[in-house]
């Protein structure tokens, strides 16, 4: 019985020491920058396209659509730049057009390469 609290404890005191050193760890992380995220509806597709500032190392972006802006599921995967070419900032990507929503809502997932999670602003794109 003895060794089981021990075990407890010592899991206790473990699990709060990393949960503070990565709160501190995400105190001094850079947020990303996307500049220009647009939405556009191009023929039978819709095209996403977004930049960063190159500040935050990006891992890779997941593109999330809602049909309600509350309830977002991932449509499409983006992989960061190549960190060692400094021009590559400009991602993109598409997606289908459905037929039974009159709206679509899209947002950007951004994971860092410390798997630090960031969400972009929402877009709504139109559609007739």
């Amino acid at each position: 019985m003895k060794k089981i609290m021990l075990f407890r404890m010592a899991f206790v005191i473990l699990f709060t020491s990393l949960s503070f050193g990565s709160n501190a760890q995400n105190a001094q992380q850079k947020k990303i920058n996307i500049i220009n995220f647009h939405v556009v509806k191009n023929k039978n597709k819709v095209d996403i396209n977004w930049a960063t500032d190159r500040s935050v190392t990006t891992n890779y972006f997941e593109v999330e659509k809602s049909n309600d802006g509350i309830s977002f599921k991932t449509v499409a995967m983006v992989f960061g730049a190549d960190p060692s070419d400094t021009n590559c900032d400009c991602y993109g990507c598409f997606d289908k057009i459905t037929t039974h929503s009159k709206k679509s809502y899209y947002r950007l997932k951004h994971v860092d390469s410390n798997g630090i999670v960031e969400f972009s602003e929402v877009k709504m794109l139109a559609l007739k």
